[in-house]
């Protein structure tokens, strides 16, 4: 993506609705002239949402091995739309390059909290009792705080693996530069599930 076409994303972004369609909403953003379109395989695909799709779907369906087979089909037709089962935010306002290296607006953004998103972020929670999973172990105190959350080491995790004293909320390590492993996400499904 380019810095113009990066800086149009963020223009967009910063019209849509508080809750949109995955799929939909990336069909308004531009990346090397064209729209992007999730739901093919295209290059520099992204990997964290992969690892979105293989939770989901080793908590919800399948064995942890099969969920890695099917996450790329989740990703492409399922991950976020209105018709599933999934939601997807950041705490950010503004994508991430890298965990290290956020856009430059994020620290307008940090100056001056959104209220209203905030609002509706827990209103969301609240109304529908999902299962929360966080990732990024930097971030804890925005998920904390966002979501009054209390978080405590998950037994067996090292403290990798932190989860609210409700049992409906997790935090994992980021999903991207290596922080997550299959082996760790395979041990936090079978945990999850079996208390589910």
């Amino acid at each position: 993506m380019s810095e113009d076409e990066r800086l149009d994303s963020l223009v967009m972004r910063a019209s849509w609705s508080p809750i949109r369609d995955m799929y939909e909403a990336h069909l308004e953003l531009m990346e090397a002239g064209q729209p992007i379109d999730i739901s093919k395989p295209r290059k520099g695909s992204v990997a964290v949402w992969r690892w979105m799709a293989r939770i989901y779907l080793a908590l919800a369906e399948f064995d942890y091995e099969e969920a890695k087979r099917r996450d790329r089909e989740y990703v492409y037709n399922r991950l976020g739309r209105t018709f599933g089962e999934t939601f997807l935010t950041e705490v950010s306002p503004f994508p991430c390059v890298t965990a290290r290296k956020p856009h430059p607006a994020v620290a307008i953004a940090a100056a001056a909290p959104n209220r209203q998103r905030t609002s509706e972020l827990r209103k969301l929670r609240d109304a529908t009792d999902p299962l929360l999973i966080c990732y990024g172990l930097g971030r804890r105190h925005e998920f904390r705080d966002l979501f009054d959350l209390t978080w405590t080491p998950l037994d067996g995790f090292g403290g990798r693996v932190l989860a609210d004293t409700t049992g409906r909320a997790f935090l994992l390590p980021f999903f991207g530069q290596g922080q997550m492993s299959h082996e760790l996400a395979r041990q936090f499904c079978n945990a999850v599930r079996t208390v589910d």
